[in-house]
């Protein structure tokens, strides 16, 4: 099977905004046109909403063959019970890979016996994919397309949030034996996920298909599995409404994600060990997503314009879009001059720069309404 041709996480500094619905609805769309492209769905909110949203197979209520709702809440929990391992200790979901990941050295595979003759000190190594559930196949959801497959959500990945943070973070990342510094331990914790899909990717059929493209749900904030999301992506899509709270969000991102306009003063050491500083450093730089889409989301649309006051607040927002191009652009911002192109998906090096916002709004494909 090809690399992943793509990977793209919904994610904004706000909730409400809709992402976890338009990641399904991207999902499921990309999978109807391109039956030749595996997708995977990664639900990384503890909310496990876009789980539930694809096992729920609502049946067919205009029909005299009336089936009974599968409901996704259900589902999840039935993978929750669902071990990929003889041993039990891994459930079939985004918990048990992360779990499965961290107590393996590699930390992307998961080891167990494959047979009762296997010797118990001696575990074989098997499929990453395992984890990979198709809703579809497997009778979660007729409805969906067969290409489509999804790292079930698990709500108890909660509990996993604290003990991830204190080993990139805590005194005993700096005693690490495995990996030897606190630097890899931060990046091999980052990494965790990517790896994780690069895996998979390598072991789903190859006959009749042509590579694979990835969607990962984020929670609002900007903790530890937003991360390991941010580390996996290629392309970011940032929902927003058209109100003052997502133009703050907006704002929010530039600082939480790339690092522009730190604080510094008495904030500066605590910035230091950020995930937007740390993900810049050399001992444990990783790549991150490029802005590919600001969907202006649940705003009126008249004919083929949108209201009014949704167009005024869309202006607003490609304002402060600009404003974070320019500045990064010229080096502003505290991120040093050029690094529009590590930002911004559509800036390639020589490219023909728009000079103010409406050549920005105009010549950017990322500034999207939605209708």
């Amino acid at each position: 099977m090809p690399p992943i041709k793509e990977s793209y996480v919904f994610w904004t500094h706000k909730g409400g905004v809709g992402k976890t619905t338009l990641c399904l609805q991207s999902s499921l769309t990309y999978a109807e046109l391109n039956p030749r492209q595996h997708v995977i769905v990664v639900d990384l909110d503890e909310q496990a909403n876009l789980s539930s949203a694809l096992c729920t197979d609502l049946g067919n209520t205009f029909s005299s063959h009336y089936r009974a709702p599968k409901p996704g809440p259900e589902a999840i929990r039935h993978m929750q019970e669902v071990k990929v391992d003889r041993a039990g200790a891994y459930s079939r979901t985004l918990c048990g890979m992360l779990l499965a990941s961290e107590h393996n050295g590699q930390w992307h595979n998961c080891k167990y016996p494959l047979d009762a003759n296997s010797a118990a000190n001696a575990p074989t190594l098997t499929r990453e994919s395992s984890f990979l559930i198709n809703p579809k196949k497997e009778g979660f959801n007729e409805n969906l397309p067969e290409n489509v497959h999804l790292l079930c959500g698990d709500r108890r990945i909660a509990g996993l949030s604290a003990h991830l943070m204190h080993k990139c973070h805590g005194p005993d990342a700096y005693k690490s034996q495995a990996f030897g510094t606190i630097a890899a331990v931060w990046k091999s914790t980052h990494l965790i996920l990517k790896n994780w899909l690069d895996e998979v990717a390598s072991q789903l059929p190859s006959e009749n298909f042509d590579g694979v493209t990835v969607f990962m749900d984020c929670n609002p904030s900007m903790n530890i599995f937003t991360e390991l999301g941010m580390c996996a992506a290629t392309k970011l899509i940032v929902p927003v409404n058209a109100d003052d709270f997502s133009l703050a969000a907006i704002e929010s991102m530039f600082y939480s994600l790339y690092g522009m306009y730190q604080h510094g003063g008495n904030m500066a050491t605590y910035e230091e060990k950020m995930f937007h500083h740390l993900a810049k450093q050399e001992d444990t730089k990783v790549n991150l997503p490029k802005v590919q889409a600001i969907v202006h989301n649940r705003s009126a649309i008249y004919g083929n314009r949108q209201a009014t006051c949704f167009e005024a607040m869309g202006k607003e927002q490609v304002a402060v879009l600009f404003k974070a191009y320019e500045d990064a652009r010229e080096g502003r911002g505290g991120v040093p001059a050029g690094s529009h192109v590590n930002i911004f998906s559509h800036s390639p090096r020589g490219a023909v720069e728009p000079q103010d916002a409406e050549q920005f709004a105009q010549v950017c494909p990322h500034v999207e309404a939605s209708r």
